[in-house]
């Protein structure tokens, strides 16, 4: 069987190769459950990636997974605890339309996903001992930022469209942005518990203990999410209290957590500043498009 990293990649490869026959499959019907045809019109295809890019890295999830096991919260406690990042997100959904019509719909996502990769960014003054009240900040500056992209996002696939085929384009948004998220989800999360996997197994190396010991103590723990429940004696930790294994045995613990999340964030941030690109991008086919309409005419 597969474990770890492979087993990743395995399955993400699979899934751009069910996606390229998906594609494939669609194109060749003749009445197609998913009308593929916006990707034909110029700048639909970075429309489209934009959207999927934007939608690739679930930060916030992740800010509610480092509240419970770097703060020590409860569930409930981080529900509360995520209650401002959800009205700033909330904030930015309706600050979108306010952007379009300011900055127009093309500028108006550029602007966005650029602010939300600078907040993705944010983590890294984040660190170890910082207070969940810093954390808090950037995850709702990002929150802000990200959902103030959606409604230009939207609007540039929903622009592209002819009239009669918008609904075929509002079916074709929804799944874009829902495979950005299944895609990214996978590739990210691999990211990130490959590298608190290796920072854990290093801090555990440099406080005495035995290389292939650091390996299995990392891999349990990536597994279990908690070195609560674990068997010492497993690892020849001659330690009862597994809870006190956590804070006086295992400090490098957090620095691996917050480290992991971090590079969260930095994916976060390339994923917006890519889709901001591509975002970009998508006007020069559609002003090439024109000009040869308007050579044609002339």
């Amino acid at each position: 069987m597969l474990q770890g990293g492979a087993a990743v990649l395995t399955l993400a490869v699979v899934a751009v190769v069910a996606l390229a026959g998906l594609v494939v499959a669609m194109r060749r019907l003749p009445s197609p459950s998913l009308d593929l045809s916006l990707l034909r019109i110029p700048g639909g295809s970075g429309a489209l990636l934009a959207l999927a890019l934007a939608n690739a890295v679930n930060l916030l999830f992740f800010t509610t997974l480092l509240l419970q096991y770097l703060m020590r919260l409860s569930p409930f406690d981080t529900a509360v605890a995520m209650m401002p990042v959800q009205v700033a997100g909330t904030a930015g959904g309706f600050a979108g339309g306010w952007v379009i019509a300011r900055l127009g719909v093309v500028r108006a996502g550029v602007t966005t996903l650029l602010v939300t990769a600078l907040a993705g960014l944010g983590v890294l003054i984040a660190g170890a001992g910082s207070p969940m009240w810093l954390i808090l900040v950037v995850a709702s500056l990002y929150a802000f930022a990200g959902f103030s992209s959606v409604a230009p996002l939207t609007q540039r696939v929903m622009d592209l469209a002819p009239a009669d085929e918008a609904g075929a384009a509002s079916a074709l948004r929804t799944g874009g942005a829902a495979i950005g998220a299944a895609v990214g989800g996978v590739l990210v999360a691999a990211i990130a518990f490959g590298i608190f996997q290796s920072s854990f197994t290093g801090g555990l190396e440099s406080n005495g203990f035995s290389a292939p010991q650091g390996s299995r103590i990392a891999l349990a723990v990536r597994e279990s999410a908690s070195l609560t429940g674990l068997q010492p004696k497993r690892f020849g930790i001659p330690i009862r209290d597994v809870h006190e294994v956590e804070r006086r045995d295992f400090p490098m613990l957090d620095a691996a957590e917050i480290t992991a999340y971090q590079s969260v964030g930095i994916a976060a941030a390339i994923a917006n500043a890519l889709a901001a690109l591509a975002l970009l991008m998508s006007v020069r086919p559609r002003l090439r498009a024109r000009r040869r309409r308007t050579r044609i005419v002339t």
